[in-house]
């Protein structure tokens, strides 16, 4: 066809070219969408749940949130796309498309409107007749006369442009494919098409304002001979709502449409289109709910009615647990210990202390060993690496408790925490169970089929024998062998190993740097297990706000850890070259444990917000269930956001340099080395979404809490009330800062440079001092400690 045999896709200019401005206006127009989306389907849903808005005023309310959803949806997310990927091309069908949803759906709320008015003249003029007038056969009539002639003028919109010839130009000067930015790119002529069109929305538009204005003429007739204030003041009330968005829908569009595209500005119309074509449909459920009594009185109605369910499925719920022997009066369990003597007691707690240090020390040692040296990255020594990290967790869940028995003699236990001690046990035993069988066919590898032992186990069998099919299986596709010999995969065939070039190549500093980050390394180990032992110690801290800080310094140890120890050994050896597979599983679970922190921080703001804004509701809001369920959810999401991670990363080619420009294996790092066209659409998507819905919760959580605290009266409970908050919000402050300036620009923007002093700050320091942060100021933690101390000291003196 001649109009098409040129142009087979348009480029879109945007918003803006400025890309510091991108990540803001997606994060902006994202929140609009999402605001859009909810108040539309909110409104939708209350009036099909409400049988006292199934009136024909509300029958066309549900059709305009319906038009609005779907004509901004029309739009908007090819413009948060572009934003995200900084790819504006759409092609011509798309393009075509687009047009003619929006223009469709957008001449639909012109008639809806008009539809509404008629309702309202209705209602207003002939209200003892309104029933017999607004039927439910007239209803339906005049919606789908509405969605037919709306459906029917884009149509024609799409059908009168996209006839003419585009051999020119295929820039349009827009952020979506609107008909006056799209019709002056023709090489045709157009002066026939534009009057067409012209004429065409110019009837339109003037029949719905007829209607519109017909209507409101006549009421505004009948309120003025109205003499009770009561009657008056309910006609306003029921025509207000229509009327302000009547006056935003035809004010930005009488803006754009009705002048011929030879006499437009197009920065003008961008501006008029980003208003009706995201605004707008945000405004429009606002307008139709925060005045409307109806609305307010069906809203509430549902919250009571999810409160009931809530109460009647608790009820249920405990009516079950009452009748289960086994929770109905035991909260906590008493382990009886090795033994009663009180003259063993100290010796038993350093016997078990030495061997629990031997432990540690030997297994950490063990799994340092194999990272650092790339001889040993063999299947044999990576299931080795895999068995000395499950030994110490597993003996980790049970040791502490017994040591701290011998040391308080307090053998109390409460009900969670021995589920919990439970569940890690038997856990990572299992896992260590699993790992033997693994070796054991590695060693059968080994033995019976020496000459083909590479073929067999490739590094995708030992990790999906390590994981069971979990996430860090990803690491098994196309890769090289463990023992660094290349395999015939064409992207992995000449990277098998990295250097990190770490904080600084003076040698004069690698001894300092190592003794101060060992340092800072011992603090933070000390301080996060401390928090972790007393938390689990006093039974007083059995609440949900310690529950969720006792799991923040697990996590704040365990990505530090997945550092840490490699920047201690290159500074001690100056050996800074660490293998494919180990730079893999560096990233992984610091991806991993940064993104459970991120979860965890927006779960303790919602915490706060239940102690704060429902106190009386509290014990009945933050559950067992509900602090469990928070917990695992920020576990799992973490781990799909470290396989996300190293799926994106490690599926690219690495066949030019191996030098990283950091001191660890940090994603943006990696990625800028490869060959390969590198997408950074996904990561930004990942990283953007995680912090936005996190931060999102914390900011209305504490939104909430700011709120509440300005109403507090009292200087006790507003003293109160910021005790419990400043810790979290300092340690969200400290978290967030560094994570924005790292991860919301994209690898080709780092400065590498600033990016590793920000790195070494978030991965080493602020794991020190959110401890710090949350025991300085902590009555509650002091308290603790101090009766720790106390009764240690009541134990030694009955030992000596």
């Amino acid at each position: 066809m001649e109009n098409r045999t040129e142009v087979t896709q348009f480029i879109l200019l945007g918003l803006t070219k400025t890309p510091e401005l991108q990540f803001p206006l997606f994060i902006m127009f994202t929140l609009i969408y999402l605001i859009n989306m909810l108040g539309n389907l909110g409104v939708i849903v209350l009036i099909l749940i409400d049988s006292r808005l199934h009136t024909p005023m509300y029958f066309f309310l549900s059709n305009l949130s319906l038009v609005d959803l779907c004509y901004s949806s029309a739009g908007t997310p090819t413009v948060l796309a572009g934003f995200l990927s900084g790819d504006n091309v759409v092609s011509y069908n798309a393009c075509a498309a687009q047009m003619f949803f929006f223009a469709g759906f957008a001449s639909v709320e012109n008639f809806l409107l008009a539809s509404m008015a008629y309702d309202r003249y209705a209602a207003v003029c002939k209200p003892l007749h309104y029933s017999d007038t607004m039927t439910t056969g007239l209803c339906v009539c005049l919606a789908i006369g509405s969605y037919v002639g709306g459906l029917v003028n884009g149509s024609i919109h799409t059908w009168v442009t996209f006839r003419l010839s585009f051999c020119m130009s295929n820039v349009v000067h827009h952020f979506f494919c609107d008909v006056p930015a799209v019709r002056v790119l023709s090489c045709s002529d157009r002066h026939v098409t534009e009057m067409v069109l012209v004429f065409k929305v110019s009837f339109i538009v003037f029949f719905a304002l007829m209607v519109i204005l017909i209507s409101y003429l006549f009421i505004f007739i009948t309120i003025l001979n109205m003499h009770s204030a009561e009657g008056y003041r309910k006609a306003l009330s029921t025509c207000a709502s229509h009327f302000i968005a009547v006056s935003i829908f035809y004010g930005a569009r009488i803006l754009v449409y009705m002048q011929l595209s030879s006499s437009h500005s197009m920065d003008k119309d961008k501006m008029a289109s980003m208003f009706y074509t995201m605004v707008i449909p945000m405004i429009n459920p606002l307008v139709y709910s925060l005045r409307n009594k109806d609305v307010h009185s069906a809203f509430q109605k549902v919250i009571e009615k999810a409160k009931l369910s809530l109460c009647v499925s608790r009820t249920s719920l405990e009516s079950q647990i009452t009748s289960m022997e086994n929770r109905t009066e035991v909260t906590q369990f008493i382990l009886l210990g090795l033994t009663n003597a009180l003259e063993l007691l100290f010796p038993l707690f350093t016997l078990f202390t030495l061997i629990y240090l031997i432990n540690v020390l030997g297994n950490l040692g063990v799994i340092v060993l194999i990272l650092l040296d790339s001889r040993r990255h063999t299947p044999m020594y990576f299931f080795l690496s895999n068995l000395s990290l499950v030994d110490p967790c597993y003996s980790s869940a049970v040791t502490p408790t017994v040591l701290a028995g011998f040391l308080t003699g307090d053998n109390v236990i409460s009900y969670n925490v021995c589920a919990a001690q439970m569940f890690f046990f038997a856990g990572f035993a299992s896992v260590e169970d699993f790992l033997l069988a693994a070796m054991a066919y590695d060693r059968y590898a080994a033995v019976c089929k020496p000459l083909h032992y590479t073929t067999p186990m490739t590094t995708g069998d030992s990790a999906i024998a390590e994981v069971s099919r979990g996430p860090i299986a990803e690491l098994g596709m196309g890769r090289v062998s463990l023992d660094s010999q290349p395999i015939s995969v064409e992207n992995r065939t000449d990277v098998t190993r990295f250097i990190l070039l770490g904080l600084t190549s003076a040698p004069e500093l690698q001894f300092p740097l190592f003794m101060m980050f060992t340092f800072i390394y011992f603090i933070n180990v000390l301080g996060n297990l401390g928090m972790i032992g007393l938390i689990l110690l006093d039974s007083r801290l059995h609440t949900p706000m310690y529950f969720f800080l006792s799991n923040l310094p697990l996590v704040d140890l365990c990505y530090s850890s997945a550092v840490t120890p490699t920047v201690l050994a290159g500074f001690l050896t100056g050996d800074n070259v660490i293998s494919y597979n180990a730079c893999a599983a560096q990233m992984f679970f610091f991806a991993v444990f940064i993104a459970v922190e991120n979860f965890l921080l927006a779960s303790m703001a919602y915490d706060h917000y239940a102690a704060v804004c429902k106190p009386l509701h509290y014990t009945n809001t933050m559950t067992t269930v509900v602090c469990a369920h928070l917990a695992i959810g920020s576990y799992a999401g973490g781990f799909l956001n470290g396989s996300i991670h190293i799926g994106d990363a490690f599926h690219l080619s690495f066949c030019m340099s191996n030098v990283v420009h950091r001191f660890f294996c940090d994603l943006p790092a990696v990625m800028v080395l490869s060959c390969s066209d590198t997408s950074e659409m996904v990561l930004v998507f990942v990283v953007s979404f995680n912090i936005f819905s996190a931060f999102l919760v914390i900011s209305i959580s504490y939104m909430f809490i700011f709120i509440t605290i300005l109403k507090t009266h009292l200087a006790e409970g507003y003293r109160k009330a910021l005790s419990t908050c400043a810790s979290h919000l300092t340690a969200v402050s400290i978290f967030y800062g560094t994570s924005f300036f790292m991860y919301t620009q994209p690898s080709s923007s780092h400065s590498m440079d600033t990016d590793k002093m920000a790195s070494m700050f978030y991965t080493m320091v602020i794991p020190m001092l959110n401890p710090l942060v949350y025991s300085l100021r902590n009555k509650d933690v002091k308290s603790a400690f101090e009766k720790i101390i106390e009764n240690s000291k009541l134990s030694l003196g009955l030992v000596f």
